[in-house]
This record gives C-alpha cells, sequence and structure tokens, in this order.
C-alpha cells in the first residue's frame, strides 16, 4: 500500500510519500525504490508498484518524453499514452513469458 499527499500553493506543489506504514502491530514496508523523482528538472513523477519491473517500465518511459514543457491538457494525454504503452509492454511480457 502506498500513501502519498501532494498539496498545490502559489508556489508549487508539494508532495509527500510513504517507506513503511503501521497500524498496530502490523508494519508493512516498501521496497527501496524512491517514490518521488525529479525528472531532468522539468517535471516530479511520484510512483508505486507492487513490482518493481512495472515500476522500472513507467520510469523508462517517462525518461523517453523530450519536452514536458508542453500545456497541461497536452502533458496530460501525454502521460496517459506514455502510461498505455508501458501498460501493453508488460502485458505482452506476462502473455508470451507464460507460453
Amino acid at each position: 500500500m502506498t500513501v502519498c499527499v501532494a498539496a498545490l500553493s502559489s508556489d508549487g506543489i508539494v508532495c509527500v510519500a510513504d517507506r513503511a506504514l503501521t497500524f498496530g502491530d502490523y508494519t508493512q514496508w516498501d521496497s527501496d525504490c524512491i517514490k518521488i523523482i525529479n525528472i531532468r528538472g522539468e517535471a516530479i513523477s511520484m510512483n508505486s508498484s507492487q513490482t518493481e519491473v512495472d515500476y522500472t517500465r513507467v520510469m523508462q518511459g517517462l525518461s523517453e518524453i523530450k519536452n514536458y514543457s508542453v500545456p497541461r491538457y497536452e502533458m496530460i494525454e501525454l502521460l496517459r499514452r506514455k502510461f498505455l504503452e508501458c501498460l501493453m509492454i508488460r502485458r505482452h511480457l506476462k502473455f508470451l513469458h507464460r507460453s
């Protein structure tokens, strides 16, 4: 489970993500992957996944984006397409490995 919080202010967006979650005697520790990443000083990404393979593929996809300085709605569409592309690659890999 990942817990994250983001707040919008006049100076920017503040993001906070957990590394461990405790509830009574229960403790769940995430992998040592960093969840909030600065991408080339142009964008910030908050990622989480059940597997490091999925996380790595999405980060590779985000690094392939050439320019993060586009209007917000163009960026949303670009990120949506990139995420779907990563998802399809992952699905194909899972299917091929089952055969």
